[in-house]
């Protein structure tokens, strides 16, 4: 059964924020737009692991999604991760499409489309190190001798798989996503000398879900860009046009006339994924397009914020706004 559910990454949500509010002919427009499309695929590929998981649901096994564990003062992470009494089993899913020529002996990925030659990092080399990093994190938490595999499942079913150099081991790791039921089944009948309790698994799982950390990077940074790079004002809903203006009982697009009357949750949702958690009267105006104190006023009640201070710099915690 899952245990976690798979969530949109922070990261992607913060890109698809710094796409809204870049302007379209800014320099790196095209960069963050070929960053958001490689997350979307990420994304897509780790849901269609999902679809074949489902139909096998099964009380022999727990999964977690999207996991990221503390370990030694840094952190490491598992798309998905399979708990089973005799094993726990990593998932890394690639989705590329074209023809995949995994290089073992040179530890690298090449991707061939179109003519076109991509190179990416070695994935058997990722999943090694999640298989050190577990293996030592498990150890930290008093689990020792559980057998831990891995595997590498490309996504798109009409990408080619080449696979050159390494062991035996290392090349049956690297297969298309639809043999996971069938792998995992041969998993379960295996068996091992270390198997863990019913109750160990769920020591293991609350541990696995309580240590688990979210990853919220500077985006702005990441980028190298400036908030006053950013678009300001509240997007119309309806039709995505900046910026919605205030009208009585609300707020109206000039462009297509689609009028709301919350429609500054979505843009104080930017400015939590891309400046800051918390923000100031001021700060609202102005990224928002607000005409005066008395309007931003309105809307932070509206919202019921926590808020910190008293005085003219008093904050407003954003914590609650968005990312549900």
């Amino acid at each position: 059964m899952i245990r976690k559910q798979r969530e949109t990454p922070i990261h992607l949500l913060q890109i698809e924020a710094l796409h809204r509010r870049l302007a379209p002919h800014h320099s790196k427009k095209n960069a963050i737009e070929e960053e958001l499309y490689k997350y979307q695929a990420g994304l897509k590929g780790e849901q269609s692991l999902d679809y074949f998981l489902d139909p096998f649901n099964s009380d022999q096994y727990s999964v977690l999604h999207d996991i990221r564990l503390p370990l030694n003062g840094q952190h490491f992470q598992m798309d998905s991760i399979i708990i089973a009494p005799t094993f726990i089993l990593i998932l890394e899913v690639k989705n590329l499409s074209g023809t995949l020529h995994f290089d073992l002996e040179y530890n690298q990925l090449l991707r061939s489309i179109q003519g076109k030659e991509e190179v990416f990092p070695d994935p058997i080399l990722q999943v090694a190190r999640q298989e050190q990093f577990l293996a030592e994190w498990l150890k930290q938490q008093a689990f020792h001798d559980i057998p831990i595999y891995s595997l590498i499942l490309v996504a798109n079913p009409n990408s080619k798989i080449e696979v050159s150099g390494g062991t035996r081991e290392q090349r049956l790791k690297i297969l298309h996503l639809a043999k996971v039921p069938y792998v995992l089944s041969e998993l379960l009948q295996k068996g091992s000398p270390s198997k863990l309790s019913d109750k160990q698994c769920e020591t293991l799982i609350r541990q696995l879900m309580s240590q688990h950390t979210s990853y919220t990077p500077n985006i702005l940074s990441y980028f190298k860009l400036h908030p006053n790079e950013l678009l300001t004002g509240i997007h119309c809903a309806h039709c995505n046009a900046l910026p919605m203006r205030k009208v009585y009982g609300g707020w109206l697009c000039a462009y297509c006339n689609y009028h709301s009357r919350t429609p500054f949750v979505d843009a104080l949702t930017d400015y939590r994924l891309l400046i800051n958690e918390s923000i100031t009267n001021k700060e609202l105006r102005r990224f928002l397009g607000v005409p005066t104190r008395n309007i931003a006023n309105k809307i932070l009640r509206q919202l019921t914020l926590k808020r910190n201070g008293m005085t003219k710099g008093t904050s407003y915690s954003l914590e609650r706004i968005g990312l549900k």
